[in-house]
């Protein structure tokens, strides 16, 4: 069997081939741009038994880039245009081709990189902002005070009984020799600036970003357990580089007075 192939319309085919299967190079390089057919035909016995065609197209000359018109568009006067071709050794100078419609290819490529960073940032949450809100709704909760009743509420103060050698030390406080007018001189002076002026506990925001300072709530509670916590602070039972040199500055006195 003999395959004959033929190129557009000329009348003799550029190549004929006897094997039923035969690789070849074919080559474009000396066409013309533009739409081609390539035409196979079989031959047995000297007589045509099938036939093919295959178009393609060809695009060996130069790349042409023109800004400044597309199709469709309704123009008037002088039109501002911009032509560039090039082959296929040369690169197209895009800063030549770019339209003047619309902001430079620049502009889009940096506002998409902002946008991907920013849903990176939102996802992750270095710096903990989630974390951070939900800490200080949790702090304006606790400063809301419930609706007055009729009825009298009886606080019973926290009672705790401890003997030599129980977990904490005994302390010898007595709530009768405490001075609540110095004790509140002593909280205006020292302690209003981080658990507020009602002492109800304050959220601060600290240097570094997304960290807050959280300052417990005092109002309300009792007097035992604030000067035990003073003692505690003070003697390094308990640690706080913030409290322990505030407890350590006060006498055993004044940290009655502040307790009551």
């Amino acid at each position: 069997m003999l395959i004959k192939l033929y190129l557009d319309d000329q009348p003799q085919p550029f190549r004929e081939l006897t094997e039923p299967s035969e690789h070849f190079e074919f080559g474009t390089t000396k066409l013309s741009d533009g739409r081609h057919v390539l035409h196979l035909v079989t031959v047995e016995g000297g007589t045509v038994t099938g036939r093919r065609d295959v178009a393609f197209e060809v695009r060996n000359g130069p790349g042409i880039a023109l800004a400044g018109l597309r199709e469709g568009d309704v123009v008037r006067g002088e039109v501002p245009l911009v032509g560039n071709a090039s082959g296929g050794s040369v690169g197209i100078d895009l800063r030549r081709v770019e339209t003047h419609r619309g902001l430079p290819l620049w502009v889009g490529m940096l506002a998409l990189a902002v946008v991907l960073a920013a849903t990176v940032l939102a996802a992750l949450d270095p710096f903990s902002f989630r974390n951070y809100s939900s800490e200080a709704d949790a702090i304006e909760a606790s400063d809301e005070t419930p609706p007055p009743t009729d009825e009298a509420v009886t606080v019973e103060p926290f009672a705790v009984t401890l003997v030599e050698g129980a977990y904490m030390p005994v302390l010898d406080f007595d709530p009768a020799s405490a001075d609540p007018k110095r004790g509140q001189a002593l909280y205006q002076a020292r302690c209003i600036g981080c658990h507020g002026a009602d002492a109800a506990g304050r959220v601060l925001p600290k240097a570094t970003l997304g960290q807050a300072g959280i300052y417990p709530r005092l109002a309300g509670q009792p007097a035992g357990y604030l000067y035990r916590q003073l003692v505690s602070f003070a003697e390094g039972m308990r640690e706080s580089t913030e409290m322990r040199p505030m407890a350590r500055a006060l006498s055993p006195a004044e940290r009655g007075d502040i307790a009551l």
